[in-house]
């Protein structure tokens, strides 16, 4: 299990056989974290950021101000699109 403060989520890793892989939030984030602003729950996967594959941790830590999610809600199993505003 992995923390990125810049996001307020604690995630473990889905690799994908290209060699990128996803962010399974594994705790329900703090309602005040920029995640939980972006309403984002525990179970969703991350698939990208601004449009760019996650294929090292410090690819989550690069992103900082408005940044696009790419997700797979994990209530519904349905992609999904939101903007969150990090620090």
């Amino acid at each position: 299990e992995f923390h990125a403060k810049n996001l307020g989520m604690y995630y473990v890793v889905i690799p994908s056989p290209d060699g990128t892989f996803g962010l399974k939030i594994s705790r329900p984030p703090a309602a005040d974290s920029p995640v939980g602003r972006g309403l984002l729950a525990a179970g969703d996967v991350i698939l990208t950021l601004d449009e760019m594959p996650i294929r090292t941790p410090q690819d989550v830590m690069n992103h900082t101000a408005r940044t696009t999610v790419f997700l797979i809600d994990g209530r519904t199993g349905l992609p999904q699109e939101t903007v969150i505003e990090l620090p």
